[in-house]
């Protein structure tokens, strides 16, 4: 098993810092291993106390953890014998994203009310066998989810113009909005493959805007509700009172994310793309393709549509 952690500390006294790692044994680095991004040596008096559950000196800004189990078959290798560096994938930010590119109040709005007006059942939820009390995409979640559709399309038309046809893992920026949350195998992508993909985003928001629920009809609308899901809920965090989404009708099915991931797909098959164990699963001549009927999951089969849903105006264009 390996377990990885993720801490992101802001120092609030420095001196408060050192006398605590001082006080757990700690010695700094002679001076001359130390650079001048860091002459007290806070690095290793911060890592020395880690594992406190406050940091004397400091504010915690961000606490995560990773764990995933190791297989020999799946070709899983300990870090001291892994010939690859270990990589290990934490929650994106969204808090920087947010505050750039949250549409702003005077953009038109779909009216979700409207859109996606609820139906109160008869029994009124009394009857916990009634076939009519079934989950309902409301105002609220429908809002959300438009809100994370878009503003995830603007970022993959950002890294689209400016990755080009740069290889991800050659490009020397951490700051993309998408397309370094998507399965390495996409990352080889070219301008115009990501370019379709910022347009998936915006496909499945106009399906919101209609009043109808997000249908991906390919596997790269597929990922990009994923990703809506994912960051949907950020969008609730630091909204004034007066904000536009307050003023939407509550219902008890708002907010249902786990609902909108087992009811808005007809699988799940390329999230598996994400893990090691399913390594060359997106061939379909792949054994484990073909023994589990997933289908072609490269990168150059994104977007052809599925067999059993409708296909997008190939005349749309794109956005921007």
């Amino acid at each position: 098993m390996r377990i990885a952690h993720l801490y992101e500390f802001h120092v609030t006294d420095e001196d408060a810092l050192l006398r605590a790692a001082v006080d757990r044994g700690w010695e700094p680095l002679p001076a001359s291993e130390l650079g001048d991004d860091d002459p007290r040596d806070l690095i290793g008096a911060v890592m020395t106390l880690t594992e406190d559950p406050d940091v004397a000196g400091t504010q915690t800004l961000e606490e995560q953890s990773s764990a995933e189990l190791l297989s020999v078959e799946d070709g899983d290798e300990l870090a001291d014998w892994s010939a690859a560096p270990i990589v290990t994938r934490f929650t994106h930010g969204w808090r920087l994203r947010s505050q750039q590119t949250r549409p702003a109040a005077e953009d038109q709005t779909p009216n979700f009310a409207a859109l996606f007006a609820t139906r109160d059942c008869p029994c009124k939820g009394e009857d916990e066998d009634c076939e009519d009390c079934v989950w309902q995409l409301t105002p609220r979640t429908a809002d959300l989810l438009h809100t994370a559709l878009v503003v995830l399309a603007d970022q993959a038309y950002d890294d689209a113009q400016r990755l080009g046809d740069q290889f991800l893992s050659d490009a020397d920026s951490s700051t993309w909005g998408v397309f370094d949350r998507m399965p390495p195998l996409t990352w080889t992508a070219d301008h115009r493959w990501r370019r379709r993909m910022a347009r998936a985003f915006d496909d499945l928001a106009a399906d919101l805007a209609k009043g109808n629920w997000p249908n991906p009809n390919c596997t790269a609308e597929e990922m990009a509700l994923h990703l809506a899901i994912e960051d949907a809920p950020t969008y609730l965090e630091d909204r004034p009172a007066e904000d536009n989404h307050n003023t939407l009708p509550e219902h008890e099915d708002d907010y249902g994310w786990d609902s909108c991931s087992d009811l808005m797909f007809q699988d799940h098959d390329v999230l598996m793309l994400f893990h090691s164990k399913f390594t060359g699963i997106e061939d379909p001549d792949h054994p484990a393709n073909q023994f589990l009927g997933v289908g072609d999951l490269r990168e150059a089969a994104w977007f052809a549509p599925f067999d059993n849903r409708g296909i997008r105006d190939p005349r749309r264009g794109f956005r921007r």
